[in-house]
């Protein structure tokens, strides 16, 4: 937990060159307040997209008057259902005492998955 603030959690991730760069260029685009807030602002993106695709991992956009086809291979699962956010008292009360959070998440996923 943040200790500033017990209902946030602190995340760093390391980016590549070329993926921070697209990350401030997102930034940008988006008018984000900051990148962590273009992070929150991508989350909830791929959250609408895996519920939106087919099993085959397609959607069909219009754009210009044309339908296009668009194929995202990391989504071509059928059981793949990204679930609503949680806040963090749900994630608390699901994890296990003693347990780390990425173990706790490995459970979860592996309960998901059988």
């Amino acid at each position: 937990m943040n200790k500033q603030d017990p209902n946030r959690i602190r995340v760093q991730i390391d980016f590549a060159p070329a993926a921070f760069h697209e990350l401030l260029e997102l930034q940008d685009r988006t008018g984000a307040p900051s990148r962590g807030e273009t992070v929150k602002y991508a989350l909830r993106s791929l959250q609408w997209l895996a519920n939106q695709v087919g099993e085959d991992g397609t959607l069909m956009l219009l754009k210009d008057g044309q339908r296009e086809r668009v194929v995202f291979p990391y989504l071509q699962r059928s059981d793949v259902i990204i679930p609503a956010p949680r806040t963090s008292e749900q994630v608390e009360r699901e994890q296990p005492s003693g347990q780390t959070r990425s173990a706790a998440a490995a459970t979860r996923w592996s309960r998901a998955e059988s």
